[in-house]
């Protein structure tokens, strides 16, 4: 093994009826794009992805709003040092909430 570690997505959450754009970043560069448009009774939408990463590789999910002015940063996870994975296995992480708190959850990450 090379210390590659999977780092999965599960979900984010929008405003009501908010469609967005998606974007997820590794270290600055895309990996991943994706468009959500969630029921307006149920905000909240998953975005499934695995990204194979190194120790303290950063991922960034940003999500373009269409009713909202510009990005919004959801949130922001370093991935875990290599000594930390074992006990991070099939456990979950919600990263810190950047931008527009009345309007975006954490989001929330599992380490496989």
């Amino acid at each position: 093994m090379d210390g590659l570690i999977t780092f999965h997505i599960i979900e984010a959450e929008l405003p009501e009826g908010c469609k967005a754009n998606c974007r997820l970043e590794l270290n600055g560069k895309n990996v991943s794009k994706s468009r959500a448009s969630p029921e307006s009774d149920k905000p909240k939408f998953n975005y499934h992805t695995s990204v194979l990463v190194e120790p303290e590789d950063k991922l960034v999910l940003q999500i373009q709003k269409k009713k909202l002015l510009g990005h919004g940063l959801v949130g922001e996870a370093v991935v875990p040092k290599l000594e930390e994975k074992e006990e991070m296995e099939g456990k979950e992480r919600s990263t810190v909430n950047h931008v527009h708190p009345k309007h975006c959850r954490p989001l929330v990450v599992r380490y496989l």
